[in-house]
């Protein structure tokens, strides 16, 4: 019953879209280790932050096609803040198949995902506290990633 009633509060109040979101684009993407099994692959996220309060992360959701097929999909901890009306770059490593990592050549990918953040105004904290909202900013990049010139064994 109390969610509900914080739901119906927060609908009524101005409050509660006080947080814009950040927008999210991915500059990078290397080789950077293989092993028997597998190579991960970093790739840089960039973060803008419009708001005038710095925005902490809390998870990266992702799925990662290479040539057409899906490789991986994860969740991981985030681990970072993005600055006050700034810009954060976050490094989110992806271990893929040993497989799609022999291709010699630039193979293409697509990396779509979500980064969860809290919000800094009290109501929309209070909402994410209650489990009732998980505000969240969505990328979707496609682009290749070179396997030939990584420089790792």
């Amino acid at each position: 019953m109390s969610r509900l009633l914080l739901l119906a509060l927060c609908l009524m109040l101005p409050a509660c879209a006080g947080t814009t979101s950040p927008t999210l684009r991915i500059t990078d993407a290397s080789v950077r280790e293989r092993s028997g099994e597998a190579a991960v692959v970093v790739f840089t996220l960039e973060a803008s932050n419009p708001n005038a309060e710095a925005l902490p992360l809390n998870r990266v959701e992702y799925e990662l096609s290479i040539d057409g097929r899906v490789m991986a999909r994860g969740l991981r901890s985030a681990e970072a803040t993005i600055r006050r009306s700034g810009q954060s770059r976050i490094a989110l490593p992806v271990s893929i198949p040993l497989a799609a990592a022999q291709q010699a050549g630039a193979i293409p990918y697509r990396l779509e995902g979500r980064v969860g953040y809290r919000p800094f105004n009290a109501t929309s904290r209070m909402l994410v506290d209650a489990g009732l909202r998980f505000p969240s900013a969505g990328f979707d990049d496609e682009g290749t990633i070179d396997f030939s010139g990584s420089g790792v064994p």
